[in-house]
């Protein structure tokens, strides 16, 4: 009789202790809250650019450029990359050079994408400007005094802006988006007596968020 009193307390408590448990469809206490998110970036410009420049003027000896034919001589180049993000291989595709005063003995070099830009700036543009550092290249030959002057430069970012200084496009951080320009420049042969290589010039392209 003792036994059944305990199990009837036992289960009368277990229906007790249930009784007290939440019901399974009373949902958990819950929050929430929404929260802004602005970012600010920096003026950022990436310009990437051509470390050296070969121009090998190309004619052949047994035909001699004739003026009648037209003024223009066959240049190729080869170009070292200064950084990792390396320009595309059009860039070593022929040019041509058109011989804008044939009798003073200069010509007039259009040299096609060699310089590139991409970034941020308050408007997304940059200035693009280019100086010549070293306008004189002297031939290699020892002893020799034949000398090459470089000058007339220019940039172009092939979308209508040529000159020193232009604006150009940044258009965002992707280099596929890059804006990728040229540069112009005028040889004077006046003082090149002798064929052969001639070094010594430099020239500087600085780009400046707008």
């Amino acid at each position: 009789m003792k036994l059944k009193q305990k199990t009837i307390l036992g289960v009368l408590a277990l229906a007790s202790v249930l009784t007290l448990l939440p019901p399974n469809n009373t949902k958990a206490a819950s929050t929430s809250g929404s929260t802004s998110v602005s970012v600010t970036l920096p003026d950022v410009i990436i310009l990437h650019y051509f470390s050296g420049i070969t121009l090998n003027f190309n004619t052949d000896i047994e035909d001699p450029v004739n003026e009648s034919a037209g003024s223009s001589w066959t240049v190729s180049w080869d170009g070292t990359s200064s950084s990792t993000d390396e320009l595309t291989d059009s860039n070593l595709d022929d040019m041509t050079v058109t011989a804008t005063d044939l009798d003073g003995g200069t010509v007039t070099v259009n040299i096609p994408n060699v310089w590139a830009i991409r970034g941020f700036s308050s408007d997304g543009t940059a200035t693009v400007e280019i100086d010549i550092d070293d306008s004189e290249l002297t031939a290699t030959a020892t002893g020799s005094s034949a000398t090459i002057a470089m000058s007339g430069e220019e940039v172009d970012d092939n979308n209508g802006h040529v000159g020193d200084p232009i604006t150009a496009a940044l258009n965002g951080i992707r280099k596929t988006n890059a804006t990728i320009g040229d540069v112009n420049l005028t040889f004077d042969f006046t003082n090149a007596v002798e064929s052969g290589s001639y070094t010594g010039g430099q020239y500087t392209i600085t780009a400046t968020a707008v």
